[in-house]
């Protein structure tokens, strides 16, 4: 039985990705904050609010302006059947979104340590109504050849002033979004204290940052794909007797800022990030059905990204994937391709990818694939080879 305490969240469980909830109500409070939920329970007194994920969420009347039907977000409301599209902009969509139900912050790339090695890093923080519930960090050993991971569960609110923002979830934090993001983030054997300059051209997807992803759903996104980063990565060992080592490091990340409807359901996907000569940036996809089948219905395959930040829109029709060499996971049995041969003749690319370490299959939830890669190939007539990510996750 649940006390209606006012502003009371109920945390039942925690997971990473966001499940198909139906959301029957927008409840407009009288400051101004607007949750999209289904109603559960009413009194006269109060009304409680399922707001996804298994969140509860008790408002008193004396709180509340007005309840309205359908689902009233960022970028749309759904009421009978009508939809409002409103552009990304900046500043205010370098900030948190405490109105939206899925909010990601994500990070990955590759740090170089004084002492010559090379790390992997992936860093995710993800927000619901404005408050923190996961943040999930990788770091990938490249010269031996495994991963260290973390998830942290809890629920905090994101502190946002026009200033900036903290989104911190225990120890860990990401600050911003102005000038530089501190990124802060640990696993039992590995610590990183970050700084990633935002200053650099960003990038608005899809049309004026709505994104339609079929299955998947829809989204609002944009993302700074170069921050050069600098800081320090501490390694911890098992053994007691030997103390921390702390290394300075240096590297490029790339960041992306999603928000708003993201519903994984049974579907399925393989992306793919990666840096090309002249400054260009790529990042590609392709969408299954809960058939394991390519989506019909997706009409987006990827990006281009120009030097200045413009973005040109590739279609799936335009991008050829070809996987090969199936690595076998002893946990899953999952199989997953460790060679994919890509060809993209509308902006003249074809590369190769091959990941750098091959058991990079993720727990957090459900099994999936996540890591570096090297890539290989030519760009509008010069060659390169660059690190990138790849995340595959098929049929579910």
């Amino acid at each position: 039985m649940r006390i209606p305490i006012k502003n009371l969240f109920i945390v039942c469980c925690i997971f990473i990705i966001s499940g198909g909830n139906v959301y029957a109500e927008t409840i407009i409070l009288k400051d101004g904050k607007i949750v999209n939920g289904e109603i559960i329970n009413k009194t006269d007194d109060y009304i409680e609010v399922n707001v996804g994920l298994d969140f509860s969420i008790t408002y008193y009347r004396d709180e509340i302006e007005k309840i309205e039907s359908g689902r009233r977000d960022g970028f749309r409301l759904y009421e009978n059947n009508q939809r409002e599209i409103a552009a990304v902009t900046f500043p205010k969509d370098l900030f948190p979104h405490p109105n939206s139900r899925d909010d990601y912050f994500y990070y990955s790339g590759i740090l170089d340590a004084v002492t010559g090695e090379k790390y992997g890093v992936l860093l995710f923080f993800y927000l619901r109504n404005g408050y923190c519930v996961t943040a999930v960090f990788t770091i990938y050993d490249l010269q031996h050849g495994y991963f260290d991971f973390k998830q942290v569960n809890a629920f905090q609110k994101v502190d946002s002033s026009k200033q900036g923002y903290t989104i911190s979830i225990n120890s860990w934090l990401a600050d911003g979004p102005f000038e530089k993001h501190h990124l802060v983030a640990e696993t039992d054997n590995f610590k990183i204290n970050l700084f990633a300059e935002s200053n650099g051209p960003k990038a608005i997807y899809g049309e004026q940052g709505h994104v339609f992803l079929g299955p998947k759903g829809d989204s609002l996104c944009y993302a700074i794909p170069r921050m050069p980063v600098n800081g320090t990565l501490t390694i911890i060992s098992d053994e007691e007797d030997i103390k921390p080592e702390e290394v300075n490091v240096s590297g490029v990340f790339w960041h992306e800022h999603r928000w708003e409807h993201i519903n994984s359901g049974k579907t399925g996907w393989n992306w793919i990030h990666l840096y090309l000569p002249g400054n260009y940036a790529l990042t590609i996809f392709q969408i299954f059905d809960d058939q394991g089948q390519i989506a019909k219905d997706v009409k987006l395959g990827g990006y281009l990204i120009m030097p200045d930040g413009s973005v040109i829109t590739l279609s799936p029709k335009d991008i050829v994937f070809k996987g090969d060499s199936q690595w076998v996971s002893p946990k899953s049995n999952n199989g997953y391709p460790m060679h994919w041969r890509i060809q993209i003749d509308e902006i003249d690319c074809l590369f190769e990818v091959i990941p750098v370490i091959k058991d990079c299959e993720l727990v957090p939830n459900f099994y999936y694939w996540e890591g570096p890669i090297v890539t290989q190939g030519v760009f509008k007539g010069k060659e390169f080879k660059t690190y990138g990510f790849m995340e595959m996750l098929g049929k579910r």
